[in-house]
C-alpha cells in the first residue's frame, strides 16, 4: 500500500517592521492502515495551532482512534499549543482511542517545564 501525504498549509504570520516573515507552518497527514500520523511543521502559536483541532476531529469522525502527532519539525511552540494538544488528548481518549506524541528537545522541554507531561507523555 502506498503512503500518501496530505499537506495542509497553515496561516502564515506576517512580518512586522524590521522582522523577517516566519517560516510557514503546516500539518502533514500520513494516511494508512496503522495509527494516523499528523506531522506539525514550523512555528505553532495562537495564529497557527488552532488548525490542528479540525484535523483531529476529522480523523476521529473517520474512525481513526489511534493518532500520533509528530512534533519533530516544530521550531516554536507556545502554551496555547500545549492547551490544544491536551484537548486533543482528551478528545481522542473520549472516543476510546490513544494519542501518542513524537517530538524534538524543544517540545519536550516545554512539556516538562509546564508540567504537561502528565497529559501528553513526551
Amino acid at each position: 500500500m502506498r503512503d500518501r501525504r496530505l499537506t495542509l498549509p497553515l496561516q502564515r504570520t506576517p512580518a512586522r517592521d524590521g522582522e523577517a516573515a516566519q517560516a510557514p507552518t503546516c500539518v502533514r497527514l500520513h494516511p494508512g492502515t496503522g495509527p494516523a500520523v499528523v506531522a506539525l511543521v514550523g512555528e505553532l502559536d495562537l495564529d497557527t495551532a488552532p488548525q490542528l483541532s479540525p484535523v483531529i476531529r476529522r480523523l476521529l469522525a473517520q474512525g481513526r482512534s489511534r493518532i500520533t502527532i509528530n512534533l519533530d519539525e516544530v521550531t516554536f511552540m507556545d502554551g496555547f499549543t500545549l492547551g490544544l494538544l491536551i484537548r486533543a488528548h482528551h478528545d481522542v481518549a473520549r472516543a476510546g482511542g490513544f494519542l501518542d506524541l513524537t517530538h524534538n528537545r524543544l517540545c519536550a522541554r516545554l512539556m516538562v517545564v509546564t508540567g504537561t507531561t502528565t497529559f501528553l507523555h513526551p
